[in-house]
């Protein structure tokens, strides 16, 4: 579902609007930094849902204070140092996609829960992604920091790493068929609101084919 955002407004704003109109109940609400704030973490939570968000510099004390948590305990990994009680690690499985080889990984705590002083967060991560391009002569590292409401045992590393690689998919799988098959990157729609509403129609298309087992 999307709702349509004004120009001088962004997806923040809009956000509480989109929310108020589906069923959270029992749903787990994805969103990358933009997304991650505290008036929509207790929107969700309250209304019987719950969050995971990546943080970055829009959210710089609470960015600063995961780094620095997981910094720590990576030096003392690093030494061949046992993990320390307070931290979780999970792995995902080894996928081999379009010739890349990628591996993610994910570290967990309880320890910032009251200390970020953000509503209903139960746990804070440090997920990495490894790829190995070209037959593994060149590698990629990728660091993504984040909080979510989903407590450990709601959730274990291993089902994060899940729930946000599926995201993920869906997202880079979207936005490719959007843009390079249907070239909504290179058409240039800023009237009312046509530019919302072909994303919808392209949304629709991409939905429709994959779900059909077509390739665009």
């Amino acid at each position: 579902m999307q709702v349509a955002v004004d120009r001088k407004e962004n997806e923040i704003t809009a956000a509480p609007t989109l929310l108020e109109s589906i069923d959270l109940n029992g749903a787990i609400i994805i969103g990358d930094a933009m997304h991650t704030q505290r008036n929509i973490s207790v929107e969700i939570v309250e209304a019987g849902g719950d969050f995971i968000w990546t943080v970055k510099g829009n959210q710089a004390r609470t960015e600063w204070a995961i780094k620095k948590l997981f910094a720590n305990e990576i030096a003392n990994l690093k030494q061949e140092r046992p993990l320390s009680k307070q931290f979780q690690q999970g792995f995902d499985k080894t996928n081999k996609r379009h010739g890349r080889i990628e591996k993610r990984s994910i570290m967990v705590s309880q320890s910032l829960n009251t200390y970020l002083d953000w509503p209903h967060v139960a746990q804070v991560f440090r997920l990495e992604r490894e790829v190995w391009h070209d037959q593994g002569q060149r590698k990629t590292t990728q660091v993504v920091y984040g909080l979510t409401s989903l407590s450990p045992d709601k959730a274990s590393p291993e089902q994060l790493i899940k729930l946000l690689r599926k995201y993920w998919g869906i997202e880079n799988e979207l936005h490719y068929r959007r843009d390079i098959t249907l070239g909504e990157d290179a058409t240039r729609t800023v009237v009312g609101n046509t530019g919302h509403n072909l994303a919808i129609i392209n949304n629709l298309v991409v939905s429709l084919s994959l779900m059909n087992g077509l390739k665009i």
